[in-house]
């Protein structure tokens, strides 16, 4: 049922819930303190308190919506240098299974190159042709506190969304994210 949730989410989901530990307590039925012990990862609550703390913050989920950006996002991002031949890029999105990545040149994100886009250099020698000469432009950004009614309307528009705080890129979203807030 809570396969998706680890013990060291806890602390991260109640947060992005805008829930205090008090409030989980509450919630939960479970204590104040051991939720905080539980947090800092200096006990292991039994199966039974864990499924409540788990079933409490599912509910709280559900009932205000409040899926983010950072509860669904994929933490393994796989970036590609503007220099890269197209044949380069569409063996690496083979190879890992994906099907974009976003270009990145001196540490920021210049643009996106998607199955698409390789497939627009059909006729043309993928070995020649670099990620510069067919990449889109760069996906939006968006912070982890996103809420999925947004993210949903920005992916009617763009393949992808990046997740960045504080100028880092922590994460991607694609359409497949999304189905993640059908559990």
């Amino acid at each position: 049922m809570h396969k998706n949730i680890k013990l060291a989410d806890i602390r991260r989901i109640r947060k992005s819930l805008g829930m205090t530990q008090q409030k989980l307590s509450e919630v939960s039925g479970i204590s104040q303190p051991l939720i905080a012990r539980i947090e800092a990862g200096k006990t292991d609550p039994s199966f039974s308190k864990a499924e409540k703390i788990f079933s409490a913050l599912e509910s709280s989920k559900k009932s205000s919506g409040a899926f983010r950006a950072l509860d669904i996002m994929s933490k393994k991002i796989f970036f590609i240098s503007p220099d890269e031949t197209v044949s380069h890029a569409a063996r690496a999105m083979k190879r890992k299974n994906i099907s974009q990545l976003p270009v990145l040149e001196n540490g920021k994100v210049v643009g996106l190159i998607s199955e698409k886009d390789v497939a627009s250099s059909i006729g043309s020698d993928p070995s020649r042709m670099t990620v510069n000469d067919v990449m889109s432009e760069a996906p939006p950004t968006v912070g982890p506190d996103a809420d999925v009614g947004m993210l949903t309307a920005m992916l009617e528009y763009s393949s992808c969304l990046l997740v960045a705080s504080k100028g880092r890129i922590e994460g991607i979203i694609t359409r497949a994210d999304i189905l993640k807030t059908f559990s």
